[in-house]
């Protein structure tokens, strides 16, 4: 098979996109064309290329900014997706708020296929062009070569950007646990992979999640070897993550607590080491080549690449 994929390759850091590019090329022949230089590029190298293709896959990302230049922007994907014959596939990563909002519904109607990573919303609609699909464990290299590193070592690593209703989370954990607790917002990649590797609790922030939605962090965790502690979410348990065999939930800054006092008592090293290597294993059924082939079985079986 033939895939065209716009995303975001060109980082100083590891991206989803460069996972998810990984597993693509697993499948077949993948022209990549980088989202950063969107505005730049080549707009008929990009139709050409998706017209000898099965499938055109992006993202939808959109650097936050203001109404008149979002309203540029999706005027300018609407160009390109209006001269893509070939299947055209959204797989949208964020909370469906505020301005995301806009760019799903004004790119609906230019798409054969919207797969949310925000389940919340898209039970809220019956489509036959809708569809829920979350994020999945890496398959690259560096997820298997996390090592112990002295300088990350610590009881608890917060992981994530400080905003919102994290703050007083944030807060609260440092009251409690003090120098025991460290925010970590900078470590991607193999950096991650040492993490998880050193810190004896990833600790993953509520905020934005809920039942239906939540990031990649759980996946990339496990699939690093790391013991995770995360915001409950009945999704999960759907999706088969078994709270204190795979992973351990919180809901109340209380039972957060007293499951963390639990945890990081020097009787359950053994129980967090167990826990870790559970989820390493049960994370390994649920990788991007196999979250691809969810997308792909809705393409036509006559492809551009069988003739």
């Amino acid at each position: 098979m033939k895939f065209t994929y716009l995303g975001n390759f060109d980082s100083e850091v590891p991206t989803i996109d460069q996972d998810i590019l990984y597993s693509l090329k697993k499948k077949g022949e993948v022209f990549q064309f980088d989202l950063r230089k969107f505005e730049d590029a080549d707009m008929q190298k990009i139709i050409e290329k998706a017209n000898e293709s099965d499938m055109f896959l992006f993202h939808g990302f959109i650097p936050e900014t203001n109404d008149m230049m979002l309203e540029m922007i999706l005027q300018r994907v609407q160009i390109l997706l209006d001269n893509i014959k070939c299947k055209k596939v959204l797989w949208f990563f964020d909370k469906i708020m505020g301005n995301k909002v806009k760019i799903i519904t004004k790119l609906m109607d230019s798409v054969d296929f919207i797969f949310l990573n925000d389940d919340t919303w898209s039970r809220r609609f019956s489509s036959d062009k809708i569809f829920p699909l979350h994020h999945a464990a890496p398959e690259g290299a560096y997820i298997r070569n996390g090592e112990y590193k002295k300088e990350l070592a610590c009881d608890i690593a917060f992981v994530g950007s400080m905003y919102g209703e994290r703050l007083g989370m944030y807060e609260f954990l440092k009251k409690k646990f003090g120098d025991r607790f460290v925010l970590y917002d900078d470590k991607f990649g193999k950096n991650y992979a040492d993490l998880c590797k050193s810190a004896k609790i990833i600790f993953v922030p509520q905020h934005p999640f809920d039942d239906f939605y939540w990031s990649e962090r759980i996946y990339t965790t496990l699939a690093s070897g790391g013991f995770c502690f995360h915001p409950r979410s009945y999704g999960l348990e759907e999706e088969g993550f078994v709270d204190g065999k795979h992973y351990m939930t919180y809901h109340t800054e209380q039972d957060m607590f007293v499951a963390l006092s639990m945890l990081l008592d020097k009787k359950s090293d053994k129980t967090r080491e167990d826990i870790a290597k559970e989820g390493k294993k049960f994370v390994k059924g649920i990788t991007y080549s196999q979250r691809l082939d969810e997308i792909i079985k809705h393409l036509p079986h006559e492809t551009k690449s069988i003739q």
